[in-house]
């Protein structure tokens, strides 16, 4: 199943997320910082990519810009995942090239369905391998 990096500071969210995205079939990859997240994509290759904005050493901006402006990565989708909740963050997170910006507390559900379809449409998951009705 596709592999996804989890991109948060915050240690107990970045658990509670490598719990739900393995119990979802999904391989997740763990980041701690900005940084590390770019390192790790690199290395990894994921599949996705859940960012959360402020972090340490680099936030999440910043690594989206890298990303996006690397030919080696920017196809990859970014789901901005933060408590920055003003239309300016969500404006600078969909003006850098994220494809989705889910807001702090968020729902599982809802987190999974727009995690399954940034997937589908960048094309690692088709309909026929869609999980329904979730785990």
């Amino acid at each position: 199943m596709a592999r996804i990096l989890i991109a948060e500071d915050e240690q107990v969210a970045r658990e509670f997320l490598e719990y739900v995205l393995r119990q979802e079939g999904f391989t997740p990859i763990l980041a701690a910082d900005g940084e590390m997240a770019l390192n790790l994509v690199r290395k990894e290759r994921p599949d996705l990519i859940l960012l959360d904005v402020m972090m340490p050493f680099m936030d999440g901006f910043e690594v989206l810009r890298r990303l996006k402006e690397s030919p080696d990565t920017s196809a990859i989708p970014v789901i901005m995942l933060t408590a920055c909740t003003g239309d300016a963050d969500t404006n600078i997170g969909f003006e850098l090239g994220a494809s989705d910006y889910v807001e702090k507390p968020f729902s599982i559900a809802k987190l999974m369905a727009r995690v399954r379809k940034a997937l589908r449409d960048s094309g690692v998951i088709t309909d026929a391998s869609r999980q329904w009705p979730f785990k």
